[in-house]
């Protein structure tokens, strides 16, 4: 982290990121003595009676009532593997199920009182939901719909107005599953939604219709068909855009190096070493992770490539020549990657 370069100064906009509910969860470790993943077990989900809620997958991997992951391949719903997440399970890794996830809501709507103590003092409890910093409506392009007067974080909440009410919520997403929390206080309403297909939006349909029924007694806003346009717009116009840029392909620019020239080691001082193959005239880009890269050449010196995971898509590779045409670097999307050997 430490090799990161600001975006901006201290304070002075935002931009959602995990990485430091990592390190608090490193925290708890050297404080407490105890894993993240024991201490909130400990502290919340034994208080709480969440006997079928775990901060660990492998809890959860031999039981047949565990939730497979989906994903959308064009018109198909299709199963993907679970993805092992355990090592940043402090940024929000909890397997649960609805009777626990309502008792949890119950808790947080009552200030955290149970059994007639609190899990926060009450100072602290308020502080989970002040503001901290203004956010963007582009976090979420719902916003760009509801558009409220105000959307800001607190801490490791949103919140937002709507209809003179004041939301608290926030998503979960991870590949093959949604989640969504919405709590109004003044309402004593608590709102959880799960899915297994990765980034359903009908999430933010119902936690908004909930709103509507229970609070407003109106069953007039239709917000499934509005989200759905929405996201679709949005989805029709980066396929748009991307079939601008495939029609720009010179067929015609062969690579200007052999493909043997390409292979190497490259690094990234943020982020783990990659390595290029060959193999049977196929180059290879592998990662940490098992994770890897088949290219096709495009033009010039950029390549396509497809994930072994079919779910997450393709990338954009492009390889850089140093001042003797040697390739010294290649960019996998936006990052560089220096070559090192």
């Amino acid at each position: 982290m430490q090799s990161m370069e600001p975006a901006y100064s201290l304070r002075a906009s935002f931009i959602y990121q995990n990485l430091m509910y990592i390190v608090a969860g490193e925290v708890i470790h050297t404080v407490s003595g105890k894993t993240w993943e024991q201490f909130i077990s400990e502290r919340i989900f034994t208080p709480l009676g969440m006997n079928n809620t775990f901060a660990d997958h492998s809890a959860v991997t031999a039981s047949a009532d565990a939730a497979v992951a989906h994903y959308p391949d064009n018109d198909t719903i299709k199963t993907i593997p679970y993805l092992y997440t355990d090592n940043i399970g402090a940024a929000g890794g909890v397997w649960s199920c609805a009777d626990d996830m309502a008792k949890w809501l119950h808790c947080m709507l009552d200030s955290t009182k149970i059994n007639g103590r609190r899990l926060l003092q009450p100072a602290t409890y308020a502080m989970l939901f002040t503001p901290q910093v203004i956010a963007p409506l582009s976090m979420y392009a719902t916003m760009e719909i509801i558009r409220p007067h105000w959307f800001t974080y607190g801490l490791g909440w949103f919140q937002h107005d709507y209809r003179g009410k004041m939301i608290q919520f926030h998503t979960g997403s991870l590949a093959g599953f949604t989640a969504i929390a919405g709590l109004l206080p003044g309402e004593r309403l608590g709102i959880y939604v799960y899915g297994n297909v990765d980034h359903a939006e009908l999430r933010h349909a119902l936690l908004y219709k909930a709103i509507d029924l229970w609070s407003f007694n109106d069953n007039t806003n239709d917000w499934s068909n509005r989200f759905f346009a929405h996201y679709k717009a949005i989805a029709d116009s980066a396929k748009a855009k991307e079939n601008s840029l495939l029609a720009k392909r010179v067929l015609s620019a062969q690579a200007s190096v052999p493909l043997a020239a390409y292979t190497g080691v490259f690094s990234n001082k943020r982020l783990a070493t990659i390595q290029v193959t060959l193999k049977d005239t196929v180059l290879s880009v592998n990662m940490p992770g098992n994770i890897s890269l088949k290219l096709q050449h495009w033009h010039y010196d950029v390549f396509r490539g497809t994930y072994n995971r079919w779910w997450s898509g393709k990338a954009w590779i492009q390889f850089l020549p140093g001042k003797q045409g040697e390739i010294s670097s290649l960019k996998l999307d936006e990052t560089e990657y220096i070559r090192v050997q």
